[in-house]
């Protein structure tokens, strides 16, 4: 049985989000990734070159476009909130293209699946849920023939309540540490999803 996570998350509850990225001199593993940033959550994300290790498609981090290979469809987000849209109406800080997207408007969008992309594998995803939630999705690469297609993906994230979702980077790249456990992969991917909650603060009764 394919390894399977998924989170619904209220912004209200996020303290920081960000992509993280590697470059071929510091490369940093979902682990440190999440020490680093004191994360609760990591996901890979978007796609890359695994010959140059460069991100492809349109990628936005901190404000910066690191690529921006035409007005491609995606998710924009920040600490505050997350939209879906084209790659050149995005507001926020951060932005990952679509590949493709598998939810538009509260509906199984009538997709393509890409060259490379069919069969059953791991996959990776983010979108917009019930009450604005952030959601994740992320499946791991098994041995088996028990993955996820992308139909059955986004089959799955519209039963969970997703308005708008999106795949990202999948198969041998999927993994994450969310709180209730890990999917791990052997892969050190180019980028990285991290998402730090607010914590609890206790009072000390003397």
């Amino acid at each position: 049985m394919a390894i399977e996570k998924f989170a619904s998350i209220p912004f209200s509850q996020i303290a920081d989000i960000g992509i993280h990225m590697n470059s071929t001199g510091a490369k940093l593993t979902a682990a440190q990734v999440k020490a680093q940033y004191n994360a609760d959550y990591v996901m890979n994300l978007g796609f890359y070159d695994m010959t140059t290790y460069l991100p492809i498609m349109a990628l936005k981090v901190n404000g910066t476009w690191i690529v921006k290979e035409g007005n491609l469809e995606g998710m924009s987000f920040d600490k505050t909130g997350i939209d879906f849209c084209k790659a050149d109406d995005s507001l926020r800080a951060n932005f990952v293209t679509s590949y493709p997207t598998l939810i538009r408007g509260g509906s199984i969008a009538d997709f393509t699946v890409p060259a490379g992309l069919g069969g059953d594998r791991g996959r990776s995803g983010l979108g917009i849920g019930a009450d604005h939630n952030l959601l994740l999705g992320c499946i791991g690469e098994s041995l088996a023939t028990d993955d996820y297609t992308l139909q059955e993906f986004a089959q799955d994230m519209y039963a969970r309540g997703a308005k708008c979702f999106i795949n990202v980077d999948g198969g041998g790249s999927s993994q994450g540490i969310f709180p209730d456990g890990i999917i791990e992969s052997t892969r050190i991917v180019q980028n990285f999803l991290y998402i730090r909650l607010y914590k609890p603060m206790y009072k000390v009764q003397l």
